[in-house]
Protein backbone atom coordinates (compact mmCIF):
# COMPACT_ATOMS: atom_id res chain seq x y z
CA UNK A 1 0.00 0.00 0.00
CA UNK A 2 1.64 3.55 -0.90
CA UNK A 3 1.45 6.17 1.35
CA UNK A 4 -1.13 8.10 -0.53
CA UNK A 5 -3.30 5.27 0.29
CA UNK A 6 -2.57 5.14 3.83
CA UNK A 7 -2.89 8.50 4.46
CA UNK A 8 -6.31 9.24 2.74
CA UNK A 9 -7.75 5.96 4.11
CA UNK A 10 -8.45 4.71 0.50
CA UNK A 11 -7.95 1.28 -0.29
CA UNK A 12 -5.66 0.96 -3.34
CA UNK A 13 -6.96 -0.58 -6.48
CA UNK A 14 -6.20 -4.51 -6.31
CA UNK A 15 -3.88 -5.34 -9.08
CA UNK A 16 -4.79 -8.24 -10.80
CA UNK A 17 -2.99 -11.24 -14.04
CA UNK A 18 -3.76 -10.27 -17.14
CA UNK A 19 -3.62 -13.72 -17.61
CA UNK A 20 -3.21 -17.16 -15.76
CA UNK A 21 0.43 -18.28 -16.03
CA UNK A 22 -1.07 -21.53 -15.84
CA UNK A 23 -3.63 -22.45 -18.38
CA UNK A 24 -6.39 -24.84 -16.67
CA UNK A 25 -6.62 -28.47 -16.56
CA UNK A 26 -7.71 -30.60 -19.40
CA UNK A 27 -10.51 -32.73 -18.44
CA UNK A 28 -9.70 -36.20 -17.47
CA UNK A 29 -12.43 -38.92 -18.51
CA UNK A 30 -13.14 -42.71 -20.73
CA UNK A 31 -15.59 -42.14 -23.05
CA UNK A 32 -18.29 -45.50 -22.69
CA UNK A 33 -16.98 -46.25 -26.28
CA UNK A 34 -13.79 -46.79 -24.75
CA UNK A 35 -14.64 -49.41 -22.25
CA UNK A 36 -14.42 -53.15 -22.06
CA UNK A 37 -16.19 -54.57 -19.39
CA UNK A 38 -15.76 -58.36 -18.48
CA UNK A 39 -17.45 -60.51 -15.89
CA UNK A 40 -15.56 -62.03 -13.59
CA UNK A 41 -16.56 -65.06 -13.78
CA UNK A 42 -15.11 -65.62 -17.12
CA UNK A 43 -11.75 -65.00 -15.78
CA UNK A 44 -9.05 -67.97 -15.19
CA UNK A 45 -7.81 -68.86 -12.01
CA UNK A 46 -4.09 -67.07 -12.65
CA UNK A 47 -6.41 -63.60 -13.57
CA UNK A 48 -8.39 -64.34 -10.53
CA UNK A 49 -5.09 -64.84 -8.19
CA UNK A 50 -3.55 -61.32 -9.40
CA UNK A 51 -2.42 -59.17 -6.44
CA UNK A 52 -3.25 -55.27 -6.66
CA UNK A 53 -1.87 -52.08 -5.33
CA UNK A 54 -4.41 -51.61 -3.63
CA UNK A 55 -5.50 -53.12 -0.47
CA UNK A 56 -9.51 -53.05 0.41
CA UNK A 57 -10.13 -51.38 3.63
CA UNK A 58 -11.19 -54.77 5.23
CA UNK A 59 -7.65 -56.07 4.90
CA UNK A 60 -6.02 -53.83 6.64
CA UNK A 61 -5.27 -53.41 10.27
CA UNK A 62 -6.79 -50.38 11.23
CA UNK A 63 -10.38 -52.16 9.96
CA UNK A 64 -10.05 -54.50 13.00
CA UNK A 65 -8.20 -51.94 15.48
CA UNK A 66 -9.20 -48.14 14.72
CA UNK A 67 -6.59 -47.35 17.11
CA UNK A 68 -3.82 -48.95 14.93
CA UNK A 69 -1.34 -46.75 13.88
CA UNK A 70 -0.94 -47.99 10.16
CA UNK A 71 -3.17 -46.71 7.43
Amino acid sequence: MNAYALASGRRPRAETPQRLTVGPPRPRWTPASHLVLIPIETLGRAALRTRFAITPPWEKPVYRDPEDEGT
